[in-house]
């Protein structure tokens, strides 16, 4: 399989600007997390829109990080991403941006706050904490491309969405921490205030 570049392809730029590995490898020598395209367990679980409802520490029940995360760059005032799943979550937000019903923010440290999050839900659901604890394998993210939905998985270009270096280093650092038995510095409240505008 040739990995092309999607952003060549599309005349779009992905940020990353990583080497995407090869998707036949997934589970033999990298652990991929996105989603759609994950084959392993471990890496659909460790996708933000993986369900798995999860209380915050300070902004209470969500029912993905994904969810939390788009409830964190709206400034925290829309409940309606905490019911919501993944793919929900990125409709919803949006639409809302869309109609002008939402602003946008920058957040100061998205990286640590991913990583917070993500491991809020991990301690509180002990399967998926112990299969991330006891894996090995580098962590990957990157989509399987088709203009085609119907072309076969084989067939499809893959690339990486633009946040992927802060979602492999976010989950690569929390796996360090935890396989230590450490606990990551958190954040505190006023933290989450330092938003910007977008």
């Amino acid at each position: 399989m040739t990995c092309l570049s999607l952003a060549s392809m599309m005349n779009k730029p992905f940020l990353d600007n990583l080497p995407v590995p090869d998707p036949r490898l997934d589970s033999h020598e990298h652990i991929n997390v996105h989603y759609n395209d994950a084959v392993t367990a471990l890496g659909r679980q460790l996708s933000t829109y993986y369900v798995q409802a999860f209380k915050h520490p300070y902004f209470g029940p969500f029912r993905c990080v994904e969810g939390f995360m788009r409830y964190v760059r709206t400034g925290c005032r829309d409940d309606a991403f905490r019911g919501l799943t993944g793919s929900q979550a990125k409709s919803y937000f949006y639409q809302q941006i869309k109609a002008k019903k939402l602003i946008t923010y920058e957040i100061e440290d998205e990286e640590k706050v991913l990583m917070l999050a993500m491991h809020a839900r991990l301690i509180q659901h002990p399967v998926t904490a112990e299969l991330f604890v006891n894996s090995t394998l580098p962590f990957e993210n990157y989509f399987l491309w088709a203009e085609d939905k119907k072309v076969p998985r084989e067939e499809r270009v893959p690339a990486r969405p633009e946040e992927s270096a802060m979602v492999i280093h976010s989950l690569t650092t929390l796996r360090e921490y935890m396989q230590a038995g450490e606990t990551p510095e958190p954040l505190s409240r006023a933290a989450y205030a330092k938003l910007r505008k977008t």
